[in-house]
């Protein structure tokens, strides 16, 4: 009986494994849309800004900092994150404009840089991969062909 169940047990496992590469295959390639699709909605936006900003508060030097965003966005977009910046205490920021960037935003001072864009936030592909198996085990994906 034993030996049964342990090898129910490691099946169980082999099949809970295929299903957690499967899971993270079809997510993958959706990423970086999804962080798009995150930074296109106004209010997600304010969110990821003011989470970037007080990370950046907490590990970067207070004074000089220079953040480079989206080259695509208009006054009323620098409008907000100018006072996004004063809500968070930074009063002598410059803010440029990069082409390169088209979501997220990339804070710079003295050398250090703190970087929200989906490149730098998609880089750690296994820390990205238990985070996704993590919120997935809240909520798995639902199994096909089983009745």
């Amino acid at each position: 009986m034993q030996q049964v169940r342990a090898e129910l047990e490691t099946a169980a496992r082999r099949q809970s494994s295929a299903r957690a590469l499967g899971a993270l295959a079809a997510a993958w390639p959706k990423l970086g849309a999804a962080l798009a699709d995150r930074w296109d909605d106004a209010d997600a936006r304010k969110l990821w800004v003011d989470a970037q900003l007080s990370l950046a508060q907490a590990r970067l030097p207070p004074a000089g900092w220079v953040l480079r965003h989206p080259a695509c966005w208009l006054d009323a977009d620098c409008d907000a994150l100018r006072a996004r910046l004063t809500a968070h205490g930074v009063a002598d920021a410059r803010l440029v404009a990069d082409e390169a960037l088209t979501v997220g935003l990339v804070v710079e001072v003295d050398g250090a840089r703190l970087d929200s864009t989906p490149q730098a936030l998609l880089a750690d592909r296994p820390y990205v991969e238990a985070a996704l198996l993590a919120a997935l085990g809240a909520n798995p994906p639902e199994e096909h062909g089983h009745g």
